[in-house]
Order: C-alpha cells, then sequence, then structure tokens
C-alpha cells in the first residue's frame, strides 16, 4: 500500500487497486512573529490601556473591579499567548527556524478531525466498444498469382478455364511468377512412350495461361525456352507456337542445336508447325543451308542442319543437300541422301556429281512439280513417297499407287493443274 501527501490530503492505494483518500483537517497556524500578528490584545493589556487613559500607572495595583473582570473572563497570560495547533509534518519543517523554536513548547494540539474516504475507480456497466479492425491490405499481384498457380497443380484440362481468366485479370505483371513454376502440373509426360507431340499449349495448366496472354508472352517465353532446365525448354519449345514473335522464333532456332535430343525433336516439330501456320521461316532455314556443306564447321550442328532441312522438307536446300553428300563422311551422306529422296521423290545415287545435273535443271522449279514427275518413275518406294508428300501438299494422289504407268500419267497432270 502506498500513499501520497498533497494540501492536508493523504492518498493510498489498496492492494486490489482501490485508493483510499484521508482528508485531515487542521486548524489554520501563523507562523509569523508574534509582533507581527494581527491578533486582539490580551484582556490585561487592554485593562493596561483603559488605566492609562484614565491616569492610573499601568503597574499599579489592580481594583477589585478589575480583578473580578479578569477573573470572570477566564483567560490568564497563558490563554492569550497559546497558538494553534501545527500538523505534525509541518511543525517538522519549521524546527530550523529559531523563532518557533522557542515557541514549541507552549503549543498544545487541538483535537483534529479526520475522515476516509474510499475512491474506486469508475466503472460503466455498458459493453465497451469494439475497436475497429484494422485495414487489411489489398491482395498483392504475387500473392494472388502464387494462389493461382497453386490451384492449378491439380486441375484437368476441362478445369483450367476460371483460373486461366484470373491469370488475365491480373495482366503481364503475373508472368514471371508463371514462369517461376513453369512446367508445373504437366497433362503429357514426355518420359512415357508416346506416338507424337502433342501442342504446346495443350501440355499442361500454366502452358494454357501462357498461351492465352499470347503476344504479351513472348518475352517470357523465349526466356524458358533458353532456361538451363531440360524440362523447362522443352515443353517451352513446343508453345512456341502458341506464342509466335520474332524472339521466340529466334529461341526456336537456337533449339535445333540443343544438347537434348527431346528438345531437339520439339523443335523440329515446332518449326513445321510454324511454316504452316506463320511462314517466315526464312531466317532460321538460311543460315543452316549455308553452313551445311562447310567442311570447316563442327560436325556436329550439321548433322542437325540436315535432319531439320529433311523435316522441314525445305525446297531451298536442294542445292546444299547435294552439296553435303560427302564421300568421306558416311553418317552425312546418308542423312542428305535420304533428305534428297523425301524432297523429291528422285534417286539419283549418293553422290554430289550424280545430282548436279538434275539440280541444275530443276532447281527452279516447285516442289510440287518435283513430286509430280516422280509418280512416272519405275521405283515403287519413290513412288509412295511421292504420293505422301504430295498429300502433304494438299493432293490426293494415291491414285497412282498400284497404277499403270498411263494411269500414273493421268494423276501427274492432274496434280500439276492443282497445284501449278
Amino acid at each position: 500500500m502506498g500513499g501520497a501527501k498533497q494540501d492536508g490530503r493523504y492518498s493510498l492505494r489498496t492492494p486490489s487497486g482501490a485508493v483510499r483518500e484521508e482528508v485531515v483537517c487542521v486548524p489554520q497556524f501563523d507562523a509569523r512573529p508574534e509582533s507581527l500578528r494581527a491578533t486582539a490584545p490580551p484582556p490585561e493589556v487592554e485593562r493596561g490601556a483603559r488605566r492609562g487613559a484614565s491616569g492610573a500607572p499601568p503597574n499599579a495595583a489592580l481594583t477589585p473591579a478589575e480583578e473580578e473582570e479578569g477573573a470572570s473572563s477566564g483567560l490568564d497570560v497563558e490563554d492569550a499567548l497559546e497558538l494553534p495547533a501545527l500538523d505534525v509534518d509541518e511543525a517538522l519543517e519549521l524546527q530550523g527556524e529559531p523563532e518557533l523554536a522557542e515557541l514549541e513548547p507552549a503549543r498544545q494540539p487541538r483535537s483534529v478531525h479526520s475522515e476516509e474516504r474510499l475512491v474506486v475507480p469508475r466503472f460503466d456497466a455498458r459493453q465497451p466498444t469494439k475497436p475497429a479492425p484494422p485495414a487489411v491490405p489489398a491482395p498483392t499481384v504475387a500473392h494472388r498469382a502464387k494462389k493461382l498457380i497453386e490451384q492449378l497443380r491439380s486441375v484437368g484440362p476441362e478445369d483450367e478455364g476460371p483460373a486461366v481468366a484470373a491469370f488475365r485479370t491480373l495482366g503481364p505483371d503475373a508472368l514471371p511468377f508463371v514462369a517461376e513454376a513453369f512446367p508445373g502440373l504437366c497433362w503429357f509426360d514426355r518420359r512415357l512412350p508416346f506416338k507424337s507431340l502433342p501442342r504446346g499449349r495443350d501440355t499442361g495448366p500454366l502452358a494454357r495461361v501462357l498461351a492465352g496472354f499470347g503476344r504479351e508472352a513472348v518475352g517470357t517465353v523465349a526466356t524458358l525456352m533458353r532456361a538451363p532446365q531440360t524440362d523447362q525448354r522443352f515443353y517451352a519449345t513446343l508453345l512456341s507456337v502458341d506464342v509466335p514473335g520474332d524472339e521466340v522464333l529466334e529461341a526456336l532456332a537456337e533449339r535445333v542445336l540443343d544438347s537434348d535430343l527431346q528438345t531437339f525433336d520439339a523443335a523440329c516439330v515446332s518449326l513445321e508447325r510454324w511454316a504452316g501456320e506463320h511462314g517466315a521461316l526464312e531466317g532460321v532455314l538460311a543460315p543452316m543451308r549455308e553452313q551445311l556443306p562447310m567442311a570447316h564447321v563442327d560436325r556436329g550442328p550439321r548433322l542437325r542442319y540436315v535432319t531439320a532441312l529433311h523435316r522441314l522438307r525445305d525446297p531451298g536446300a536442294l542445292v546444299a543437300l547435294a552439296r553435303a553428300l560427302d564421300p568421306f563422311d558416311a553418317e552425312m551422306a546418308e542423312r542428305a541422301h535420304l533428305a534428297l529422296r523425301t524432297l523429291t521423290g528422285h534417286d539419283f545415287g549418293a553422290r554430289p556429281e550424280d545430282w548436279a545435273k538434275w539440280v541444275k535443271k530443276n532447281a527452279s522449279k516447285p516442289r510440287a512439280r518435283w513430286l509430280a514427275d516422280a509418280l512416272l518413275g519405275d521405283d515403287a518406294m519413290l513412288i509412295h513417297t511421292a504420293v505422301h508428300e504430295l498429300l502433304t501438299l494438299g493432293f490426293d494422289a494415291r491414285a497412282a499407287l498400284d497404277a499403270s504407268p498411263r494411269d500414273r500419267k493421268k494423276v501427274r497432270k492432274a496434280a500439276l493443274r492443282a497445284l501449278d
């Protein structure tokens, strides 16, 4: 329990926390010297003054009447000098004053009236007002994007629509978070056997998200195509056709030389699809044609270029493929020879000079004519190849299979009319 005194009041705090206030009433005390006090004169002084006024000496003996007056008043000298009682603390403070030290024996304490007050904190029975809840900041793009990515970890090809649409509302600022999680859940697992590669947008939900951004995602997809992680390069390469752009096409050409064979395969498939949907592959194919016959170029890239030009059925590579029939490199010559057979429907041998005359005469003609002329040959395998390739160009020449030379001529004329 502690307390403090102020202006005659004592405040004490109980262990329960309530404040107990004690008020001590002390009569007023005048600490000035007696000579300065404005107090009434004692009765004997007053009588002395009256006697002096009447002509009697002040120190003369009292008359019987004056003695009777003093006795009736009940006062003596000590009563006249009585001082009001001091508060104990105030008296202690005045002990150092010599003028009051002489008065201390004459003081008599008067009765002190005290009262105790218990001060209780104010109590309000009403329900306290609940503080306003703190303001919740709006979720950031990063928070929303990561939440959507988490939702896409377990969706099928028919369930990703709402999340993909939500990503579109977030805008391109969400693309870095998609790239970080790519490829994510894969509906197509490249580690399992497959007959053909799917479209990039059909490989998983995050691929659908990137495809949904279209050209806005060109930079993101191009970066993923150059990523150190093989899975990211593979799936981004398949996705390149769904996000067309110059930067993506440049990265796609680089993937022809990828160290991962599946990514190389994906690059060739994507280049084929790109040529059929977007065209404009000259910038990719021209460097391949140029470097293919150069013996000083590393053999590894040249073998990749032969395969890529073969799969792309590039008519502009006719001269380069004929020159790549290297008698000192059997594998290179074999790949170039196979590419020439598929591209033209003809077979003149495995040496450059065997092809030189025909190439010079037909290099400027369209590929459809090369294949139509091949229907008149005697090699059933080459006729079969020509029919298949004409189908890829949009003409059904299956009537030439197992047909007489006369019937094959009719099919040839029909193909030329349709494709020229």
